[in-house]
């Protein structure tokens, strides 16, 4: 069966039953008289926009039509839509006029977005693109590079976006402009925005409920809207409900929405009639804002509405091949679609555009003839492709320090009553740039402490109107959402809390934002912007009230899927994480920040400044409630999400009564995009950095608030994956109690404890493996308890939430007992306190036999040794004391039975007759007591100039203290002013046999602490501290220590690898990366440039670091060096790596506007006899290196 068949262009809806007397609802007009220079205006400015549009649609060349048109003048692909675009042009030329005449500061919101041809000819026409894009000149050139690159991938898209001058409003997916511009007024009092909706678009829900929004504005703080109903009659291939709707219809239906309508329709005299409408639109609106701001408010204000009525296509080809095209949908996208091929639409299109009359309307140059120009502002900033309200004018917050709002570690709070208060704060100091658009939540929410300072915002309600109320509550997520973004790309800021479940309501709606949030990002002239900000409460762990309908919580992917970019998912634990991860929030700018809590009260298991250490790292051990503060674990337990956490905690609480020879990890995870793999996200952990918290290769249980596939994607690519595993959301629910949807999700504490179980006994506990199956067996017994107790008594058992105490002592709470410390451990205190009297003695005996010997030197030995042998003994067993002083004031647990002083210093004493004159080759061991043994086996291969006195001063203690010196190492540090960073390596060795267990691997763990500490000072060494402990045969104890050097902060006179202009060596940019604005790569380019070719001592000026608009940009160098020979440098890898040093200190200053993170890749050819390397260098813009980690 064929499409719709009509049988007449622009057909008129069939009459209504209704009562003709309904049409006094409608305004009635005079026409407006306009002057001669302004009705010529408009419609040469009609005409000129129009015939633009129409040859970006088809022109590849010709743009102005010199000659004849031929196939090699079309376009290879015909993109667009030209059916809206003769209304779009149409409004616009008046809005030009109004803006001119009452110099009023107007933003146009187009609903209809593919109707990009219609914007983008008229912001050429008004000089706007030139403004922002050079390229598009008003001259026959920039005009040629408009039409002729439209809809290609070096133009503009065929849908208005974030690079259309004056857009804040993504022309994709229909139904959001009329929320939009509703949200741009709010709190800008002098602001019109005119809003154009296809009645297409109409009938959308969310357009449908956006004709409500403005009983939500108030005239004395706000704007207005100007909503302009454009009823062309029909959509791609069918009438529209609109169009097919008549007056009488269309009147009553505005009437009741609270508007007054006014119908647009004389085809006759179109300007007259659009401008009066124009003109009566703005005197109402200045009418309801001069009475509210008098002090008489009008209440239940009629706002204007423009009901527009014109044929699509309008001014387009009649027909082709007979079929009706102007007035039908035939019109809706490219009316000749075969002219690059059919001579008669070659033809039709020829006549169609010399309709217009081109050379009527340009110059000779290309430039606009004057009469068009007559009814564009004069000044720029009333125009409305260069309103500074669509693209600058971001204010930020003063937000209150959120720790004046922290709770009590250790009390109960709910992280939503808390957050309320930040907000209540936020409101005062912040009266008219912050806003909240919640769907009637708040006190559901319990936000409700918000409302201490400040009302909700509801015009039509009595009790609400005209109190400056910074809460808007509409039973419309997408409302709200539309709301939140015309305010926060006008420059505000807003925060849009909801139910856990109906946030995915808005899901593409979001998507849609952060489409036309990522391209603004990229362009050079729109400014940061607050971020947009989601609180998602009521979660599925806790729905008393509601059942399955209410437990979603796919939102979490939904933002996850977004560009790394722009993509911020947090699940703070407690009060006080959310609290900071609100404020961070709130000052946040370009994210879409998605904040998952809980409201009900919960544990506060962080202090304010626990809390904010904890969210600046996004991830962190909970060493209290860890097994030995987290040393040396079996396996690891991470909660993510407020109850999912706790439920960890109550594992790790019964872990230690059922099996305290299982050691425990347990980590909270509060920025979920730390997870991702290195490189993904600018918040993902390195590879050093999550195998440093999660362990390299213990197993690992996640129990995660969202859907298993969620954290699986995140993970992926992480290595030694399968010791991984997670337990998540799992679609089962119900009305039922909190703990019942854990154990239905298996996400309880007895599903955590039985994972933990598993991962222990497979990771090689074989006192966990050995009991495994009765442990579990137990702990699914106790599960079916309970499931059986909730299923009698319809709660959950007492007790079930409240706080496990891990301190041991007394408490209201429940105490789960002391730490769990392994046994062999205790026995290891106990048998070295055992050893201290026998040591003393022992040392006393030696050191009485070692006098006798120096005393009588004629007492001689049939071992000529023995001497050196005894004062060598003697050294190490008092040494032997020393270290016990020395490693286990940090070794032992604070409720040891082996106490020493709170104040006892990480130091050692010894007997001062030994000297070591030398520093001793590598490697160098030094023999502690009975096996035990330190062997150096690197002391730094690449230590800069600067630091030599530091690392020889530190190893120089460091030595002394187990074998004391007067001089200390002096002679194995070579000299080289070309090091670029060091390390060391330090071996302590533990060779007893294993039943005497000298040392283990949580000692071990404890001396790389403590060395940590004694060795490493981050104040004047090293940034960045890594330890690695192995264990092999007979405890042989490894642990490895590096740290990386400080780099210099000048730019260097002179560089040790000389680069010569004339050819010797030269660098040259290969590929500048798809992530770096186009207009930025020229700057690279000359601050590389400069680089190479100026070695002054102040660098190369302006460079890269006082730039602030770059993003993740990944540059490739070549640096190429030609055959050695005659007196030229040739490039080495020492050279290259000298390069990179200076490079990065640079251009990568942390301290400057520069990235914080810089990495290079080095690759060497061989070529002709020298040497070509290529450098891969990486920085991150200053607003990320702001943001580390949060």
């Amino acid at each position: 069966m064929p499409g719709e068949v009509i049988d007449r262009p622009n057909p008129q809806p069939l009459p209504s039953h209704i009562e003709d007397r309904v049409l006094s609802l409608a305004v009635k007009l005079d026409k407006a008289k306009l002057d001669a220079l302004t009705a010529k205006g408009l419609q040469e400015f009609r005409r000129a926009a129009n015939y633009i549009a129409a040859a970006m649609i088809f022109l590849h060349d010709n743009v102005l039509l010199e000659r004849d048109l031929t196939f090699d003048d079309i376009k290879p692909r015909l993109l667009g839509h030209w059916g809206t675009c003769p209304g779009l042009t149409l409004v616009y030329s008046h809005l030009n006029a109004l803006a001119t005449k009452h110099d009023q500061d107007i933003i146009y919101v187009v609903g209809p977005g593919h109707g990009a041809p219609a914007i983008l000819a008229c912001l050429w026409l008004e000089g706007s693109l030139e403004k922002f894009y050079p390229q598009y000149s008003r001259n026959k050139q920039g005009l040629h590079n408009l039409i002729t690159k439209f809809s290609t991938p070096s133009g503009f898209p065929s849908h208005i976006n974030a690079e259309t001058p004056g857009a804040i409003h993504e022309g994709g997916e229909l139904g959001y402009a009329l929320s939009v511009a509703y949200g741009a007024v709010m709190d800008r009092p002098d602001l019109v925005v005119a809003c154009i909706v296809g009645d297409g678009e109409s009938e959308t829900g969310p357009t449908a409920t956006a004709w409500h929004a403005a009983k939500y504005i108030d005239p004395k703080e706000s704007g207005a809207v100007i909503p302009i109903v454009h009823v062309n009659g029909f959509k791609i291939s069918e009438r529209t409900i609109y169009g097919c709707m008549d007056d009488k219809e269309m009147a009553t239906l505005f009437t009741g929405y609270g508007y007054q309508p006014r119908f647009v329709e004389d085809l006759d005299d179109i300007d007259g009639d659009l401008g009066a409408s124009m003109e009566w639109a703005l005197s109402e609106i200045k009418r309801i804002q001069k009475a509210a701001r008098s002090g008489e408010p009008i209440m239940k204000p009629r706002w204007p509405v423009l009901i527009l009525r014109t044929p699509k296509g309008w001014g387009g080809p009649k027909k082709v091949h007979g079929e009706i095209v102007e007035g039908s949908f035939h019109a809706h996208q490219v009316p000749l679609m075969a002219a690059k091929k059919d001579e008669s639409e070659l033809k039709q299109l020829q006549e169609w555009l010399s309709s217009y009359k081109p050379d009527e309307l340009f110059t000779k140059d290309g430039g606009v003839v004057e009469d068009i120009l007559h009814i564009v502002p004069k000044d720029d900033t009333k125009k409305l492709g260069q309103q500074i309200n669509t693209y600058g004018t971001h204010e930020e917050l003063k937000l209150p320090d959120w720790t004046t709002f922290g709770v009590k570690k250790g009390e109960q709070a709910s992280c939503m009553q808390a957050c309320g208060a930040l907000l209540d704060q936020t409101f005062v100091d912040n009266p008219h740039s912050i806003r909240v658009f919640s769907p009637d939540e708040l006190v559901s929410n319990k936000l409700d402490a918000v409302f201490k300072h400040t009302g909700r915002n509801f015009q039509w309600d009595e009790f609400s109107h005209g109190q400056g109320g910074r809460v808007i509550e509409i039973l419309s997520e997408h409302s709200c959402q539309g709301f939140m973004q015309g305010y926060t790309l006008t420059g505000r800021t807003a925060l849009f809390p909801s139910y856990e479940s109906f946030l995915g309501i808005i899901h593409t709606m979001m998507v849609q934002y952060s489409k036309f949030n990522k391209m603004a990002r990229e362009t050079t002239w729109r400014k940061d912007i607050s971020s947009i900000n989601y609180i998602e409460t009521s979660t599925w762990t806790r729905q008393e009230h509601n059942g399955f309908s209410h437990q979603n919580p796919s939102f979490i992917g939904a933002v996850l899927n977004l560009k790394p970019s722009a993509a911020r998912v947090y699940l703070p634990p407690d009060a006080n994480t959310f609290l900071s991860t609100l404020a961070h929030c709130l000052r946040s700018k370009n994210y879409v920040n998605l904040m998952v809590g809980s409201k009900q009260p919960q544990p506060v298991f962080l202090s304010p400044e626990e809390a904010e250490s904890h969210c600046r790292a996004g991830a962190s051990v909970w060493k209290f409630a860890s097994t030995d503060g987290g040393l040396d674990p079996d396996v690891v337990l991470v909660g993510i999400g407020a109850e999912l956490t706790f439920e960890v905690i109550e594992a790790a609480a019964m872990l230690r009564k059922l099996a305290p020879h299982l050691r425990v990890r347990v980590i909270n995870v509060t920025d979920l995009m730390v997870l991702g793999l290195e490189g993904s996200h600018p918040h993902s952990l390195s590879h050093e950095d999550f195998d440093a918290l999660f362990t390299a290769n213990k197993p690992i249980h996640f129990n995660y608030h969202g859907y298993t596939n969620e954290l699986k994607g995140l993970l992926f690519g992480r290595p030694n994956l399968q010791r991984i595993s997670i337990e998540a959301y799992d679609e089962e629910g119900s009305t039922t109690t909190p703990l019942d949807m854990m154990l239905r999700n298996r996400v309880s504490r007895w599903h955590v404890v039985d994972a933990a179980l598993k991962g222990a006994a497979a990771g090689g506990n074989e006192r966990v493996r050995v009991d495994l199956h009765e442990l579990r067996s137990g702990v699914m017994h106790e599960l079916q308890k309970t499931r059986e107790y909730i299923m009698r008594y319809g709660k959950d058992p007492d007790g079930a939430y409240d706080t496990p105490n891990f301190e041991g002592g007394e408490s209201t709470k429940r105490d789960v007992g002391s730490p769990s410390f392994d046994p062999r451990l205790r026995f290891g205190n106990l048998f070295m306190l055992a050893r201290l009297p026998y040591l003393v003695v022992s040392s006393t005996i030696v050191i009485g036999a070692q006098f006798l010997l120096d005393f009588f030197p004629s007492i001689s030995s049939p071992y000529d040794h023995l001497p050196y042998t005894l004062s060598m003994y003697s050294t190490n067993i008092l040494f032997s004391l020393a270290f016990v002083n020395v490693s286990f004031a940090s070794i032992l647990p604070s409720n040891s039975i082996l106490q020493l002083p709170s104040n006892t210093s990480l130091s050692a004493t010894g007997p001062s007759n030994h000297t070591l004159n030398a520093w001793p080759p590598v490697p160098w061991e030094m023999r502690l007591a009975d096996g035990l043994s330190v062997d150096i086996t690197r002391y730094g291969d690449y230590a800069p100039q600067s630091k030599w006195e530091t690392i020889r001063r530190d190893l120089d203690d460091f030595i002394r203290g187990m074998n004391p010196s007067t001089g200390g190492p002096d002679e194995y540090l070579p000299r080289k002013i070309e090091y670029v960073g060091h390390f060391a390596t330090l071996y302590l060795k533990a060779r007893g046999s294993p039943q005497e267990e000298l040392i283990s691997n949580s000692d071990a763990a404890r001396i790389v602490k403590a060395v940590k500490g004694f060795f490493f000072d981050y104040k004047d060494n090293p940034r960045e501290f890594r330890g690695q402990i192995t264990t092999k045969i007979q405890h042989h104890i490894e642990i490895d220590l590096h740290w990386e050097l400080v780099l210099p902060d000048t730019w260097p006179a002179r560089l040790p690898y000389t680069i010569r202009d004339e050819g010797v060596a030269e660098i040259e940019i290969s590929w500048y990366g798809r992530e770096v604005v186009s207009s930025l790569k020229k700057e690279v380019q000359d601050a590389l440039y400069w680089f190479t070719h100026d070695f002054g001592e102040e660098g190369p000026g302006d460079g890269l670091i006082n730039k602030d608009s770059y993003y993740h940009a990944f540059v490739k160098l070549n640096l190429r060096a030609t055959e050695p020979g005659e007196g030229r440098a040739q490039a080495t890898r020492d050279g290259m790596v000298v390069l990179i040093t200076q490079i990065r200190a640079l251009f990568f200053n942390p301290h400057d506007w520069g990235p914080r993170e810089f990495r290079a890749l080095i690759t060497m050819d061989e070529l002709d006899g020298g040497h070509e390397f290529w450098l891969t260098l990486t920085w991150m813009d200053s607003t990320e290196m702001a943001q580390i980690h949060r």
